[in-house]
């Protein structure tokens, strides 16, 4: 096992509107979900340490959240990379790519959808305080974000091997109860 800590923010997309005429991997960010993705980036930039990865369905949704939580990405050591795989991944299928993260990016922030997302966070938590693990089991909201701390090399996590640091949610966005 590595001898340092990794992190992991996993985000769920903000809110976005119903429909789009081209489909569901088009949809675009409600008013609401544009304020949400700022108001979650504050939160995770005053949360998580740089250099950062993150790792960005390539959904319309997803890559807006992505862009208005980050928006000056290059300039807060932020690496951006678009994953067609995270598109309506599951659980498994995410925790597989973040098992192919290289060593050199200590802190990944995964931009992605329910129910995929929310599943991950549920596998992924081993320990943590009792709130946040409780807001895990009751739901992943749009926008929201759960933040974890692995000992291990990103190719070693498992279920059930992070502690689950903190659950973020902008004003105005409340985990389910």
């Amino acid at each position: 096992m590595s001898s340092s800590m990794i992190t992991l923010a996993l985000l769920r997309h903000a809110k976005a509107v119903a429909e789009h005429p081209a489909g569901d991997h088009e949809r675009a960010l409600s008013p609401a979900g544009r304020r949400a993705a700022v108001g979650i980036g504050r939160l995770l930039v005053a949360s998580l340490s740089s250099p950062i990865l993150l790792l960005v369905s390539d959904a319309a949704r997803t890559r807006q959240t992505a862009e208005l939580a980050f928006p000056a990405a290059a300039d807060q050591g932020v690496t951006t990379r678009l994953e067609t795989a995270l598109y309506a991944a599951s659980a498994g299928a995410i925790l597989s790519c973040l098992q192919d993260v290289q060593a050199e990016h200590p802190t990944v922030v995964i931009v992605g959808h329910n129910p995929g997302l929310g599943d991950l966070a549920q596998q992924l938590a081993g320990r943590g305080a009792a709130p946040d693990l409780a807001r895990l089991q009751s739901g992943f909201p749009t926008g929201g974000a759960a933040i974890f701390t692995f000992d291990s090399s990103w190719s070693e996590v498992r279920p059930g091997s992070g502690e689950l640091t903190a659950t973020l949610a902008p004003d105005g966005i409340e985990w389910p109860a």
